[in-house]
């Protein structure tokens, strides 16, 4: 019987250390949106369901990197055998589906965006590996991230589902940002000689 892998190689394949990331996104957006923080539960769902979402999306790359890894990065805990390749598969598709759900929770508007998140970080991992497309799909993600907090921030803002032209004047703050993302994950192509691993989310 196989043991259970530590809670530091499980960790190292979420990149826990990120997380951070993931929720400062969905936060930047609920406060820009709203105004302030919105009380009840909606919001703190929304953070949970931007996190499964983000380390979903980890631990599928690494995942589906784990062949190269284990000559360009053995210490990885797949190709270090610390982690299940089974098990981190398993681990991905589970957070990637709670993504969504765990949005929906909080608003159905919410959850169909964040369902969309889900689905790029899937195509990120599996087809993502184009100069172009690699960081179109970086971008998508987290400009998604964003997208879901402006939502659900101005679903409480107007204290119900907002007007679909009040939902287009969130649409450029989640452009920008998207072309922000997408300028910097190029920027890092560049300098790395356009090496095709995928770059963090």
């Amino acid at each position: 019987m196989r043991r259970l892998p530590r809670p530091s190689a499980l960790g190292r394949l979420l990149r826990l250390s990120l997380l951070p990331s993931p929720l400062a996104d969905a936060a930047a957006g609920i406060v820009f949106a709203a105004g302030a923080w919105p009380a009840g539960a909606g919001p703190w769902l929304l953070l949970a369901g931007a996190a499964a979402s983000y380390h979903g999306g980890m631990a599928l790359n690494d995942w589906v990197d784990r062949g190269r890894d284990s000559s360009s990065a053995p210490r990885r805990p797949l190709p270090a055998g610390e982690v299940d390749p089974r098990l981190a598969l398993g681990l991905a598709l589970a957070l990637l589906a709670a993504g969504p759900l765990l949005a929906s929770a909080a608003h159905p508007v919410a959850g169909a965006i964040a369902a969309l998140v889900a689905g790029a970080a899937l195509a990120y991992d599996l087809a993502g590996r184009g100069a172009w497309r690699g960081p179109g799909l970086l971008a998508a993600c987290r400009a998604g991230n964003l997208g879901t907090g402006l939502a659900l921030g101005a679903i409480h803002a107007v204290g119900g589902a907002p007007a679909p032209r009040a939902l287009l004047v969130l649409f450029p703050p989640a452009l920008l940002y998207s072309l922000y993302v997408f300028l910097v994950a190029r920027l890092g192509r560049l300098e790395d000689a356009e090496d095709p691993r995928p770059l963090g989310r």
